[in-house]
């Protein structure tokens, strides 16, 4: 609805936004259901951790997570995930 700021929020972690990924999910389940495409879903990837250090003998790691929105309708969410 017109209050989600879901995809906003998310883009607001995301270091990498994956815009294909999205792009082929909303392809896909368009074929189903046509009303998909109004999708403002977003995915990418975000990294967190302490800085790394410069060196070989560096200590420090960051992690990188997959982010992804997901339908609010269970239906939905069972019909994207074989993607």
């Amino acid at each position: 609805g017109p209050r989600d700021v879901t995809p906003e929020a998310t883009r607001q972690v995301l270091s990498t936004e994956c815009q294909g990924l999205m792009t082929f999910c909303l392809a896909e389940c368009s074929k189903l259901q046509p009303l998909a495409s109004l999708s403002r879903g977003t995915a990418g990837l975000m990294t967190s951790g302490p800085p790394t250090k410069d060196g070989p003998e560096s200590t420090t790691t960051k992690t990188t997570t997959m982010v992804a929105n997901l339908p609010g309708n269970p239906q939905a969410v069972h019909e994207m995930m074989p993607l």
